[in-house]
């Protein structure tokens, strides 16, 4: 199920970029744009529960490989803003989900 939320959290974001007109490839829980990276992504599980660490570049310079930042190509300014937005968007898709999964009586 980590995994699965892992990769959910990733495809918002994807979402988010490309109605900013931005084109990213998605290769499981990287994203490219460019050939470059712009996302880090793990997902492991504890003792009692399931961590996600996601991180998106946010320049460019700097970075050990190939990358791609969200102010530095993409022109987003308002990290923040775009943070909320995707927390909030990830937020709304595991509430449905849920309800989604508690509409329809076991067959």
């Amino acid at each position: 199920e980590g995994v699965f939320r892992q990769r959910l959290l990733i495809c918002i974001i994807k979402e988010l970029l490309e109605e900013r007109g931005v084109f990213v490839v998605r290769n499981g829980d990287d994203l490219m744009i460019n050939g470059r990276k712009l996302s880090v992504s793990i997902a492991t599980k504890s003792i009692t529960s399931v961590l996600i660490h996601t991180g998106l570049n946010i320049l460019s310079e700097g970075a050990p490989v190939k990358a791609s930042g969200l102010e530095s190509e993409l022109g987003i300014k308002d990290i923040k803003e775009f943070a909320l937005t995707v927390m909030s968007r990830y937020a709304d898709e595991i509430e449905d989900i849920k309800l989604a999964a508690t509409k329809v009586r076991g067959v």
